[in-house]
């Protein structure tokens, strides 16, 4: 795996696929992101070439 881009949000919301995450993802991201003042990191991930 190679990284092929990280974007940071300081909500959780704002993240891409949001609406498909369901109830359980969303409450289990924001405590560790929003609800302890830290950003959410989205990270992009693609196969690597070796």
């Amino acid at each position: 795996m190679k990284i092929d881009e990280v974007k940071t949000y300081w909500k959780v919301s704002d993240r891409p696929f949001y609406d498909e995450m369901n109830h359980d993802e969303k409450i289990e991201i924001h405590k560790y992101s929003e609800d302890a003042g830290l950003p959410y990191e989205f990270i992009k991930f693609s196969k690597s070439t070796v």
